[in-house]
This record gives C-alpha cells, sequence and structure tokens, in this order.
C-alpha cells in the first residue's frame, strides 16, 4: 500500500507546511502587546528592589613585582574590593588584612605577566587568593573579589 518513502516525504511535506503556517501567522495576523510605561516601570522598581548592595572592604594600591625575566622587570598595579560572604565578617577582614595583602602579593607574584593579561589569569588569580585566605582562616570570608585597578606594565 503505502512504503516507507512515501510515509517518510509525507510527514516531511506536513512538517514543512505546518512550519510555513507557523510563520506566516506570526508575520501577518500575530500582534505583540505593545509595552505600557507604567508597566515597565513597575517592573523596573520590583526589579531594583530584590538587589542587595553589600559593603566591601578595600584593598589599597599594591604595587606586585611578577614573576619576569630578570632583563624586563614588570610589575602589577592592583587595588581590589573584597565582597565578603557575610556583612558581618568585615570586622574580621580588617583584622587580619596584613595576611591578606600578603596572601595577594605572594599569590600575584608568582604568577607570569602574560597569564595574568589574561581573563582566565585573573579568574584564576581572584580563586586563589580567595582560597588561601579561606583556608588559612578556617572560616569562609572572601565571597567574590572585585579589582578596581589591574594594570601591568
Amino acid at each position: 500500500m503505502f512504503s516507507l518513502n512515501n510515509i517518510l516525504g509525507m510527514l516531511s511535506v506536513a512538517a514543512t507546511a505546518a512550519t510555513l503556517g507557523f510563520f506566516i501567522y506570526l508575520n501577518s495576523f500575530y500582534e505583540r502587546p505593545t509595552p505600557s510605561n507604567e508597566s515597565e516601570l513597575e517592573a523596573l522598581k520590583n526589579d531594583t528592589a530584590k538587589v542587595v548592595v553589600t559593603e566591601t572592604f578595600q584593598v589599597k594600591k599594591l604595587v606586585i613585582n611578577l614573576n619576569s625575566p630578570p632583563e624586563r622587570l614588570r610589575y602589577l598595579d592592583l587595588t581590589a574590593q573584597l565582597v565578603p560572604f557575610k556583612v558581618e565578617t568585615i570586622p574580621i577582614i580588617e583584622k587580619n588584612a596584613a595576611f591578606i595583602r600578603d596572601t595577594i602579593i605572594k599569590t600575584a607574584g608568582a604568577m607570569a605577566p602574560d597569564e595574568l593579561n589574561t581573563i582566565s589569569g585573573k579568574i584564576l588569580l581572584e580563586d586563589r587568593i580567595k582560597r588561601t585566605v579561606n583556608n588559612k582562616l578556617q572560616i569562609n570570608l572572601i565571597k567574590k573579589i572585585l579589582f578596581t585597578d589591574f594594570v601591568i606594565q
């Protein structure tokens, strides 16, 4: 009666017709609802109400010698903001600020300038600093590090 090729051909024609009909409907008959200023303003207010701005701890400017050949000395000029997991832990971060600065200097100083020039290198530096500080202090203090200045010369 019907061969496999005939059935597959009819299915292909039916799928093509359904897709074509859908696109004709979208382009000819369907009208997108126009957004109103009031509803968009209310949605924006609701979205911004959910945003929580946390306090950060600023790591003041550091100039770090990088692991480079002696004929061309390279250094990193860095300023950062440490975002804690909880705002209540900022005094602990302030108390251990010297240790955190030392960790940043040692970690960045061990990396090559070419490695730090990449986005993955910056992410790796952030991860190494967070892991070292959180492990040494035996508490999860640092959630994120925001590099506000990051210049390699």
